[in-house]
């Protein structure tokens, strides 16, 4: 369970860098170096094959692609700075209210998920 969590990081960790340079040998490299430390021997090579086939990837993206996803990525983090700041400005009962009702969504959602399951 952990080395699978260690996994997604890292992949989520290359796209967040990807975000900022596709294909970029130099931010791969640093991802590299860090997973490198945390992750055992055994996983090395399957991560080593994951970089290498999004590295290969991401080489063949069109520039223009590679621009509207940044541009994406930019404006999904003004939006969700605006959320941070609307929720900032709201009353300390609002705010407790929002959270009480995220409970209940996550454990309609949960119960939701078992049902399925069964």
């Amino acid at each position: 369970m952990i080395i699978k969590r260690k996994l997604i990081n890292t992949v989520i960790g290359i796209l967040l860098l990807s975000s900022n340079s596709f294909a970029s040998t130099e931010s791969i490299e640093n991802v590299k170096k860090v997973e490198q430390t945390s992750v055992s021997e055994n996983n090395n090579s399957e991560l080593q094959k994951i970089i290498d086939d999004f590295s290969l990837y991401t080489a063949k993206i069109p520039a223009e692609v590679r621009e509207e996803v940044q541009n994406y990525r930019k404006k999904i983090a003004e939006i969700n700075q605006e959320k941070r700041n609307l929720y900032k400005k709201i009353s300390q009962e609002a705010q407790n209210y929002l959270a009480t009702e995220q409970e209940y969504k996550k454990k309609i959602s949960s119960l939701k998920k078992r049902s399925v399951a069964n």
